[in-house]
């Protein structure tokens, strides 16, 4: 999962890739101001289905991008930078000749980072690099 900005600082852009012979079956994630706000459900586990941001397919594709609205501007106020929590989850599976998921070969993956930081410059506003989990 790779997280950047867009050049105008509107939006960010979430991409997920898998590699080799694996496609993607779901891509599910949470972004926020700080790690405090990711869902669980009663029993403590996350609790995926209140995530956001879902993306399903078993047809073989190898990538999938989602833009999101970049509603967190009141960090960046009067800062130098500013910091995201992401927490995601990805379902891959091993794909036939004819491009769709294997039954049974799903695998689950999880990943978080507590800390996104992007800069300010005073010329050039928001600068970011890919960050990437």
């Amino acid at each position: 999962m790779c997280v950047g900005l867009s050049k105008d600082g509107s939006n960010f852009e979430v991409t997920f890739e898998s590699t080799g012979d694996w496609g993607l079956i779901t891509t599910e994630f949470w972004m926020g101001d700080n790690v405090h706000g990711v869902p669980f459900d009663e029993e403590g586990s996350l609790d995926l289905e209140s995530f956001p941001y879902y993306w399903c397919n078993s047809t073989g594709e190898t990538t999938h991008s989602t833009h999101i609205d970049f509603k967190w501007a009141y960090l960046c106020e009067e800062k130098d930078e500013f910091s995201l929590a992401v927490v995601a989850q990805v379902t891959v599976g091993k794909m036939s000749e004819d491009g769709l998921a294997i039954e049974g070969t799903e695998i689950v993956s999880f990943a978080w980072n507590m800390r996104l930081t992007f800069r300010m410059t005073p010329l050039a506003g928001l600068i970011s690099r890919d960050m990437c989990l």
